[in-house]
């Protein structure tokens, strides 16, 4: 400012540059302004990058360039927490917060992306990014091919390649949400740290006690389920039953509990002998859709069907709550 400027002039004492620079050094602003230059290079932004360019909350990382300026972190360290702080023998969350580093690259979203495709793109950006923050040259020419003025070969840039490759990631981040794309992080504070402990723990007695039930109830439904020739109506809580005997022209099936609760399937999907009355046959390319089902994460709740499948399927989704393939960082249920 115009008064520092002005201090300084009016300081005589031979220490006067010194005393300036301690004092800029010891200010916040420091690290402000050495991070600008880092966070170009590591083409830092708070957005995705490709279509919509989708807010992202990278912010977190940005702070902590700021802080490893302020506290004068080695630069040896600075260097292996953002390369692979993830990698360190019990890291710990600012080491591994320091790896979003190889995660600022833009992301896609669009509808018919090709996941694979967009994938192997963000390797090749953390690639050519290492090279340029760390090596000081640039690894573009080496992916495609050798040459004889360039110091990598085409070998060594798919070894590199390898080392980046190892991100289990999907190529398109959420549409639908402002879920951060895996993998991704949580920040907690140490009340939220042992509250998570304590839920955890209780998670784990809550599960031994469900394996000791189960070990008994199983055996008796099954035991009950032999003596009765039909379904039940209704059991404690239920929501909503589907017979699939009968539907309208529309091909709304309507439950017999909550009459308001429908399920609707194309007529391309027939109606067949099933375990109890009718059952829908599926096409594989026609779904049954239901306007129930949006439970909270907190919300217990249970979903019973019978299905009988022609053959073994290597991976088929049978049952889903979501708006799309890849709609929502793993939201919803499948």
């Amino acid at each position: 400012t115009i008064g520092e400027v002005d201090a300084f002039l009016a300081d005589r004492s031979s220490d006067a540059y010194d005393k300036v620079v301690d004092r800029l050094l010891q200010s916040p602003h420091y690290g402000e302004r050495m991070a600008q230059n880092w966070l170009d290079l590591a083409r830092y932004a708070d957005t995705a990058g490709y279509h919509f360019d989708g807010v992202r909350f990278m912010w977190l990382w940005r702070d902590w360039v700021i802080k490893a300026f302020n506290e004068n972190l080695p630069w040896d360290q600075f260097v292996t927490w953002q390369l692979a702080g993830d990698l360190l023998p019990g890291a710990t969350d600012e080491q591994i917060l320091a790896t979003a580093f190889n995660r600022l690259h833009p992301q896609e979203a669009e509808g018919g992306s090709i996941e694979e495709e967009y994938r192997v793109n963000y390797v090749n950006d953390r690639v050519v990014t290492f090279g340029t923050a760390f090596l000081g040259l640039t690894l573009e020419c080496c992916r495609c091919h050798d040459h004889k003025f360039d110091p990598i070969t085409q070998k060594e840039y798919y070894q590199f390649f390898s080392f980046f490759d190892d991100v289990d990631e999907a190529g398109l981040y959420s549409y639908f949400t402002q879920s951060a794309p895996t993998p991704a992080m949580w920040l907690l504070d140490d009340a939220q740290k042992k509250q998570l402990r304590d839920t955890d723990a209780a998670v784990i007695t809550a599960e031994k006690r469900l394996a000791e039930l189960r070990g008994t109830q199983n055996k008796a439904f099954d035991e009950w389920l032999a003596k009765r020739p039909v379904a039940p109506k209704s059991l404690p809580g239920e929501l909503a039953r589907f017979s699939f005997d009968e539907r309208d022209t529309a091909g709304k099936f309507t439950s017999s509990i909550g009459k308001d609760q429908t399920a609707t399937g194309p007529l391309e999907n027939a109606l067949v002998d099933g375990k109890f009355g009718k059952a829908v046959q599926f096409t594989g390319d026609h779904a049954l859709t239901t306007n129930l089902g949006n439970f909270h994460r907190y919300e217990p709740f249970s979903i019973s069907l019978w299905l009988k499948t022609p053959d073994v399927k290597e991976r088929a989704v049978v049952l889903k709550r979501s708006q799309a393939w890849t709609d929502a960082g793993s939201r919803g249920y499948e």
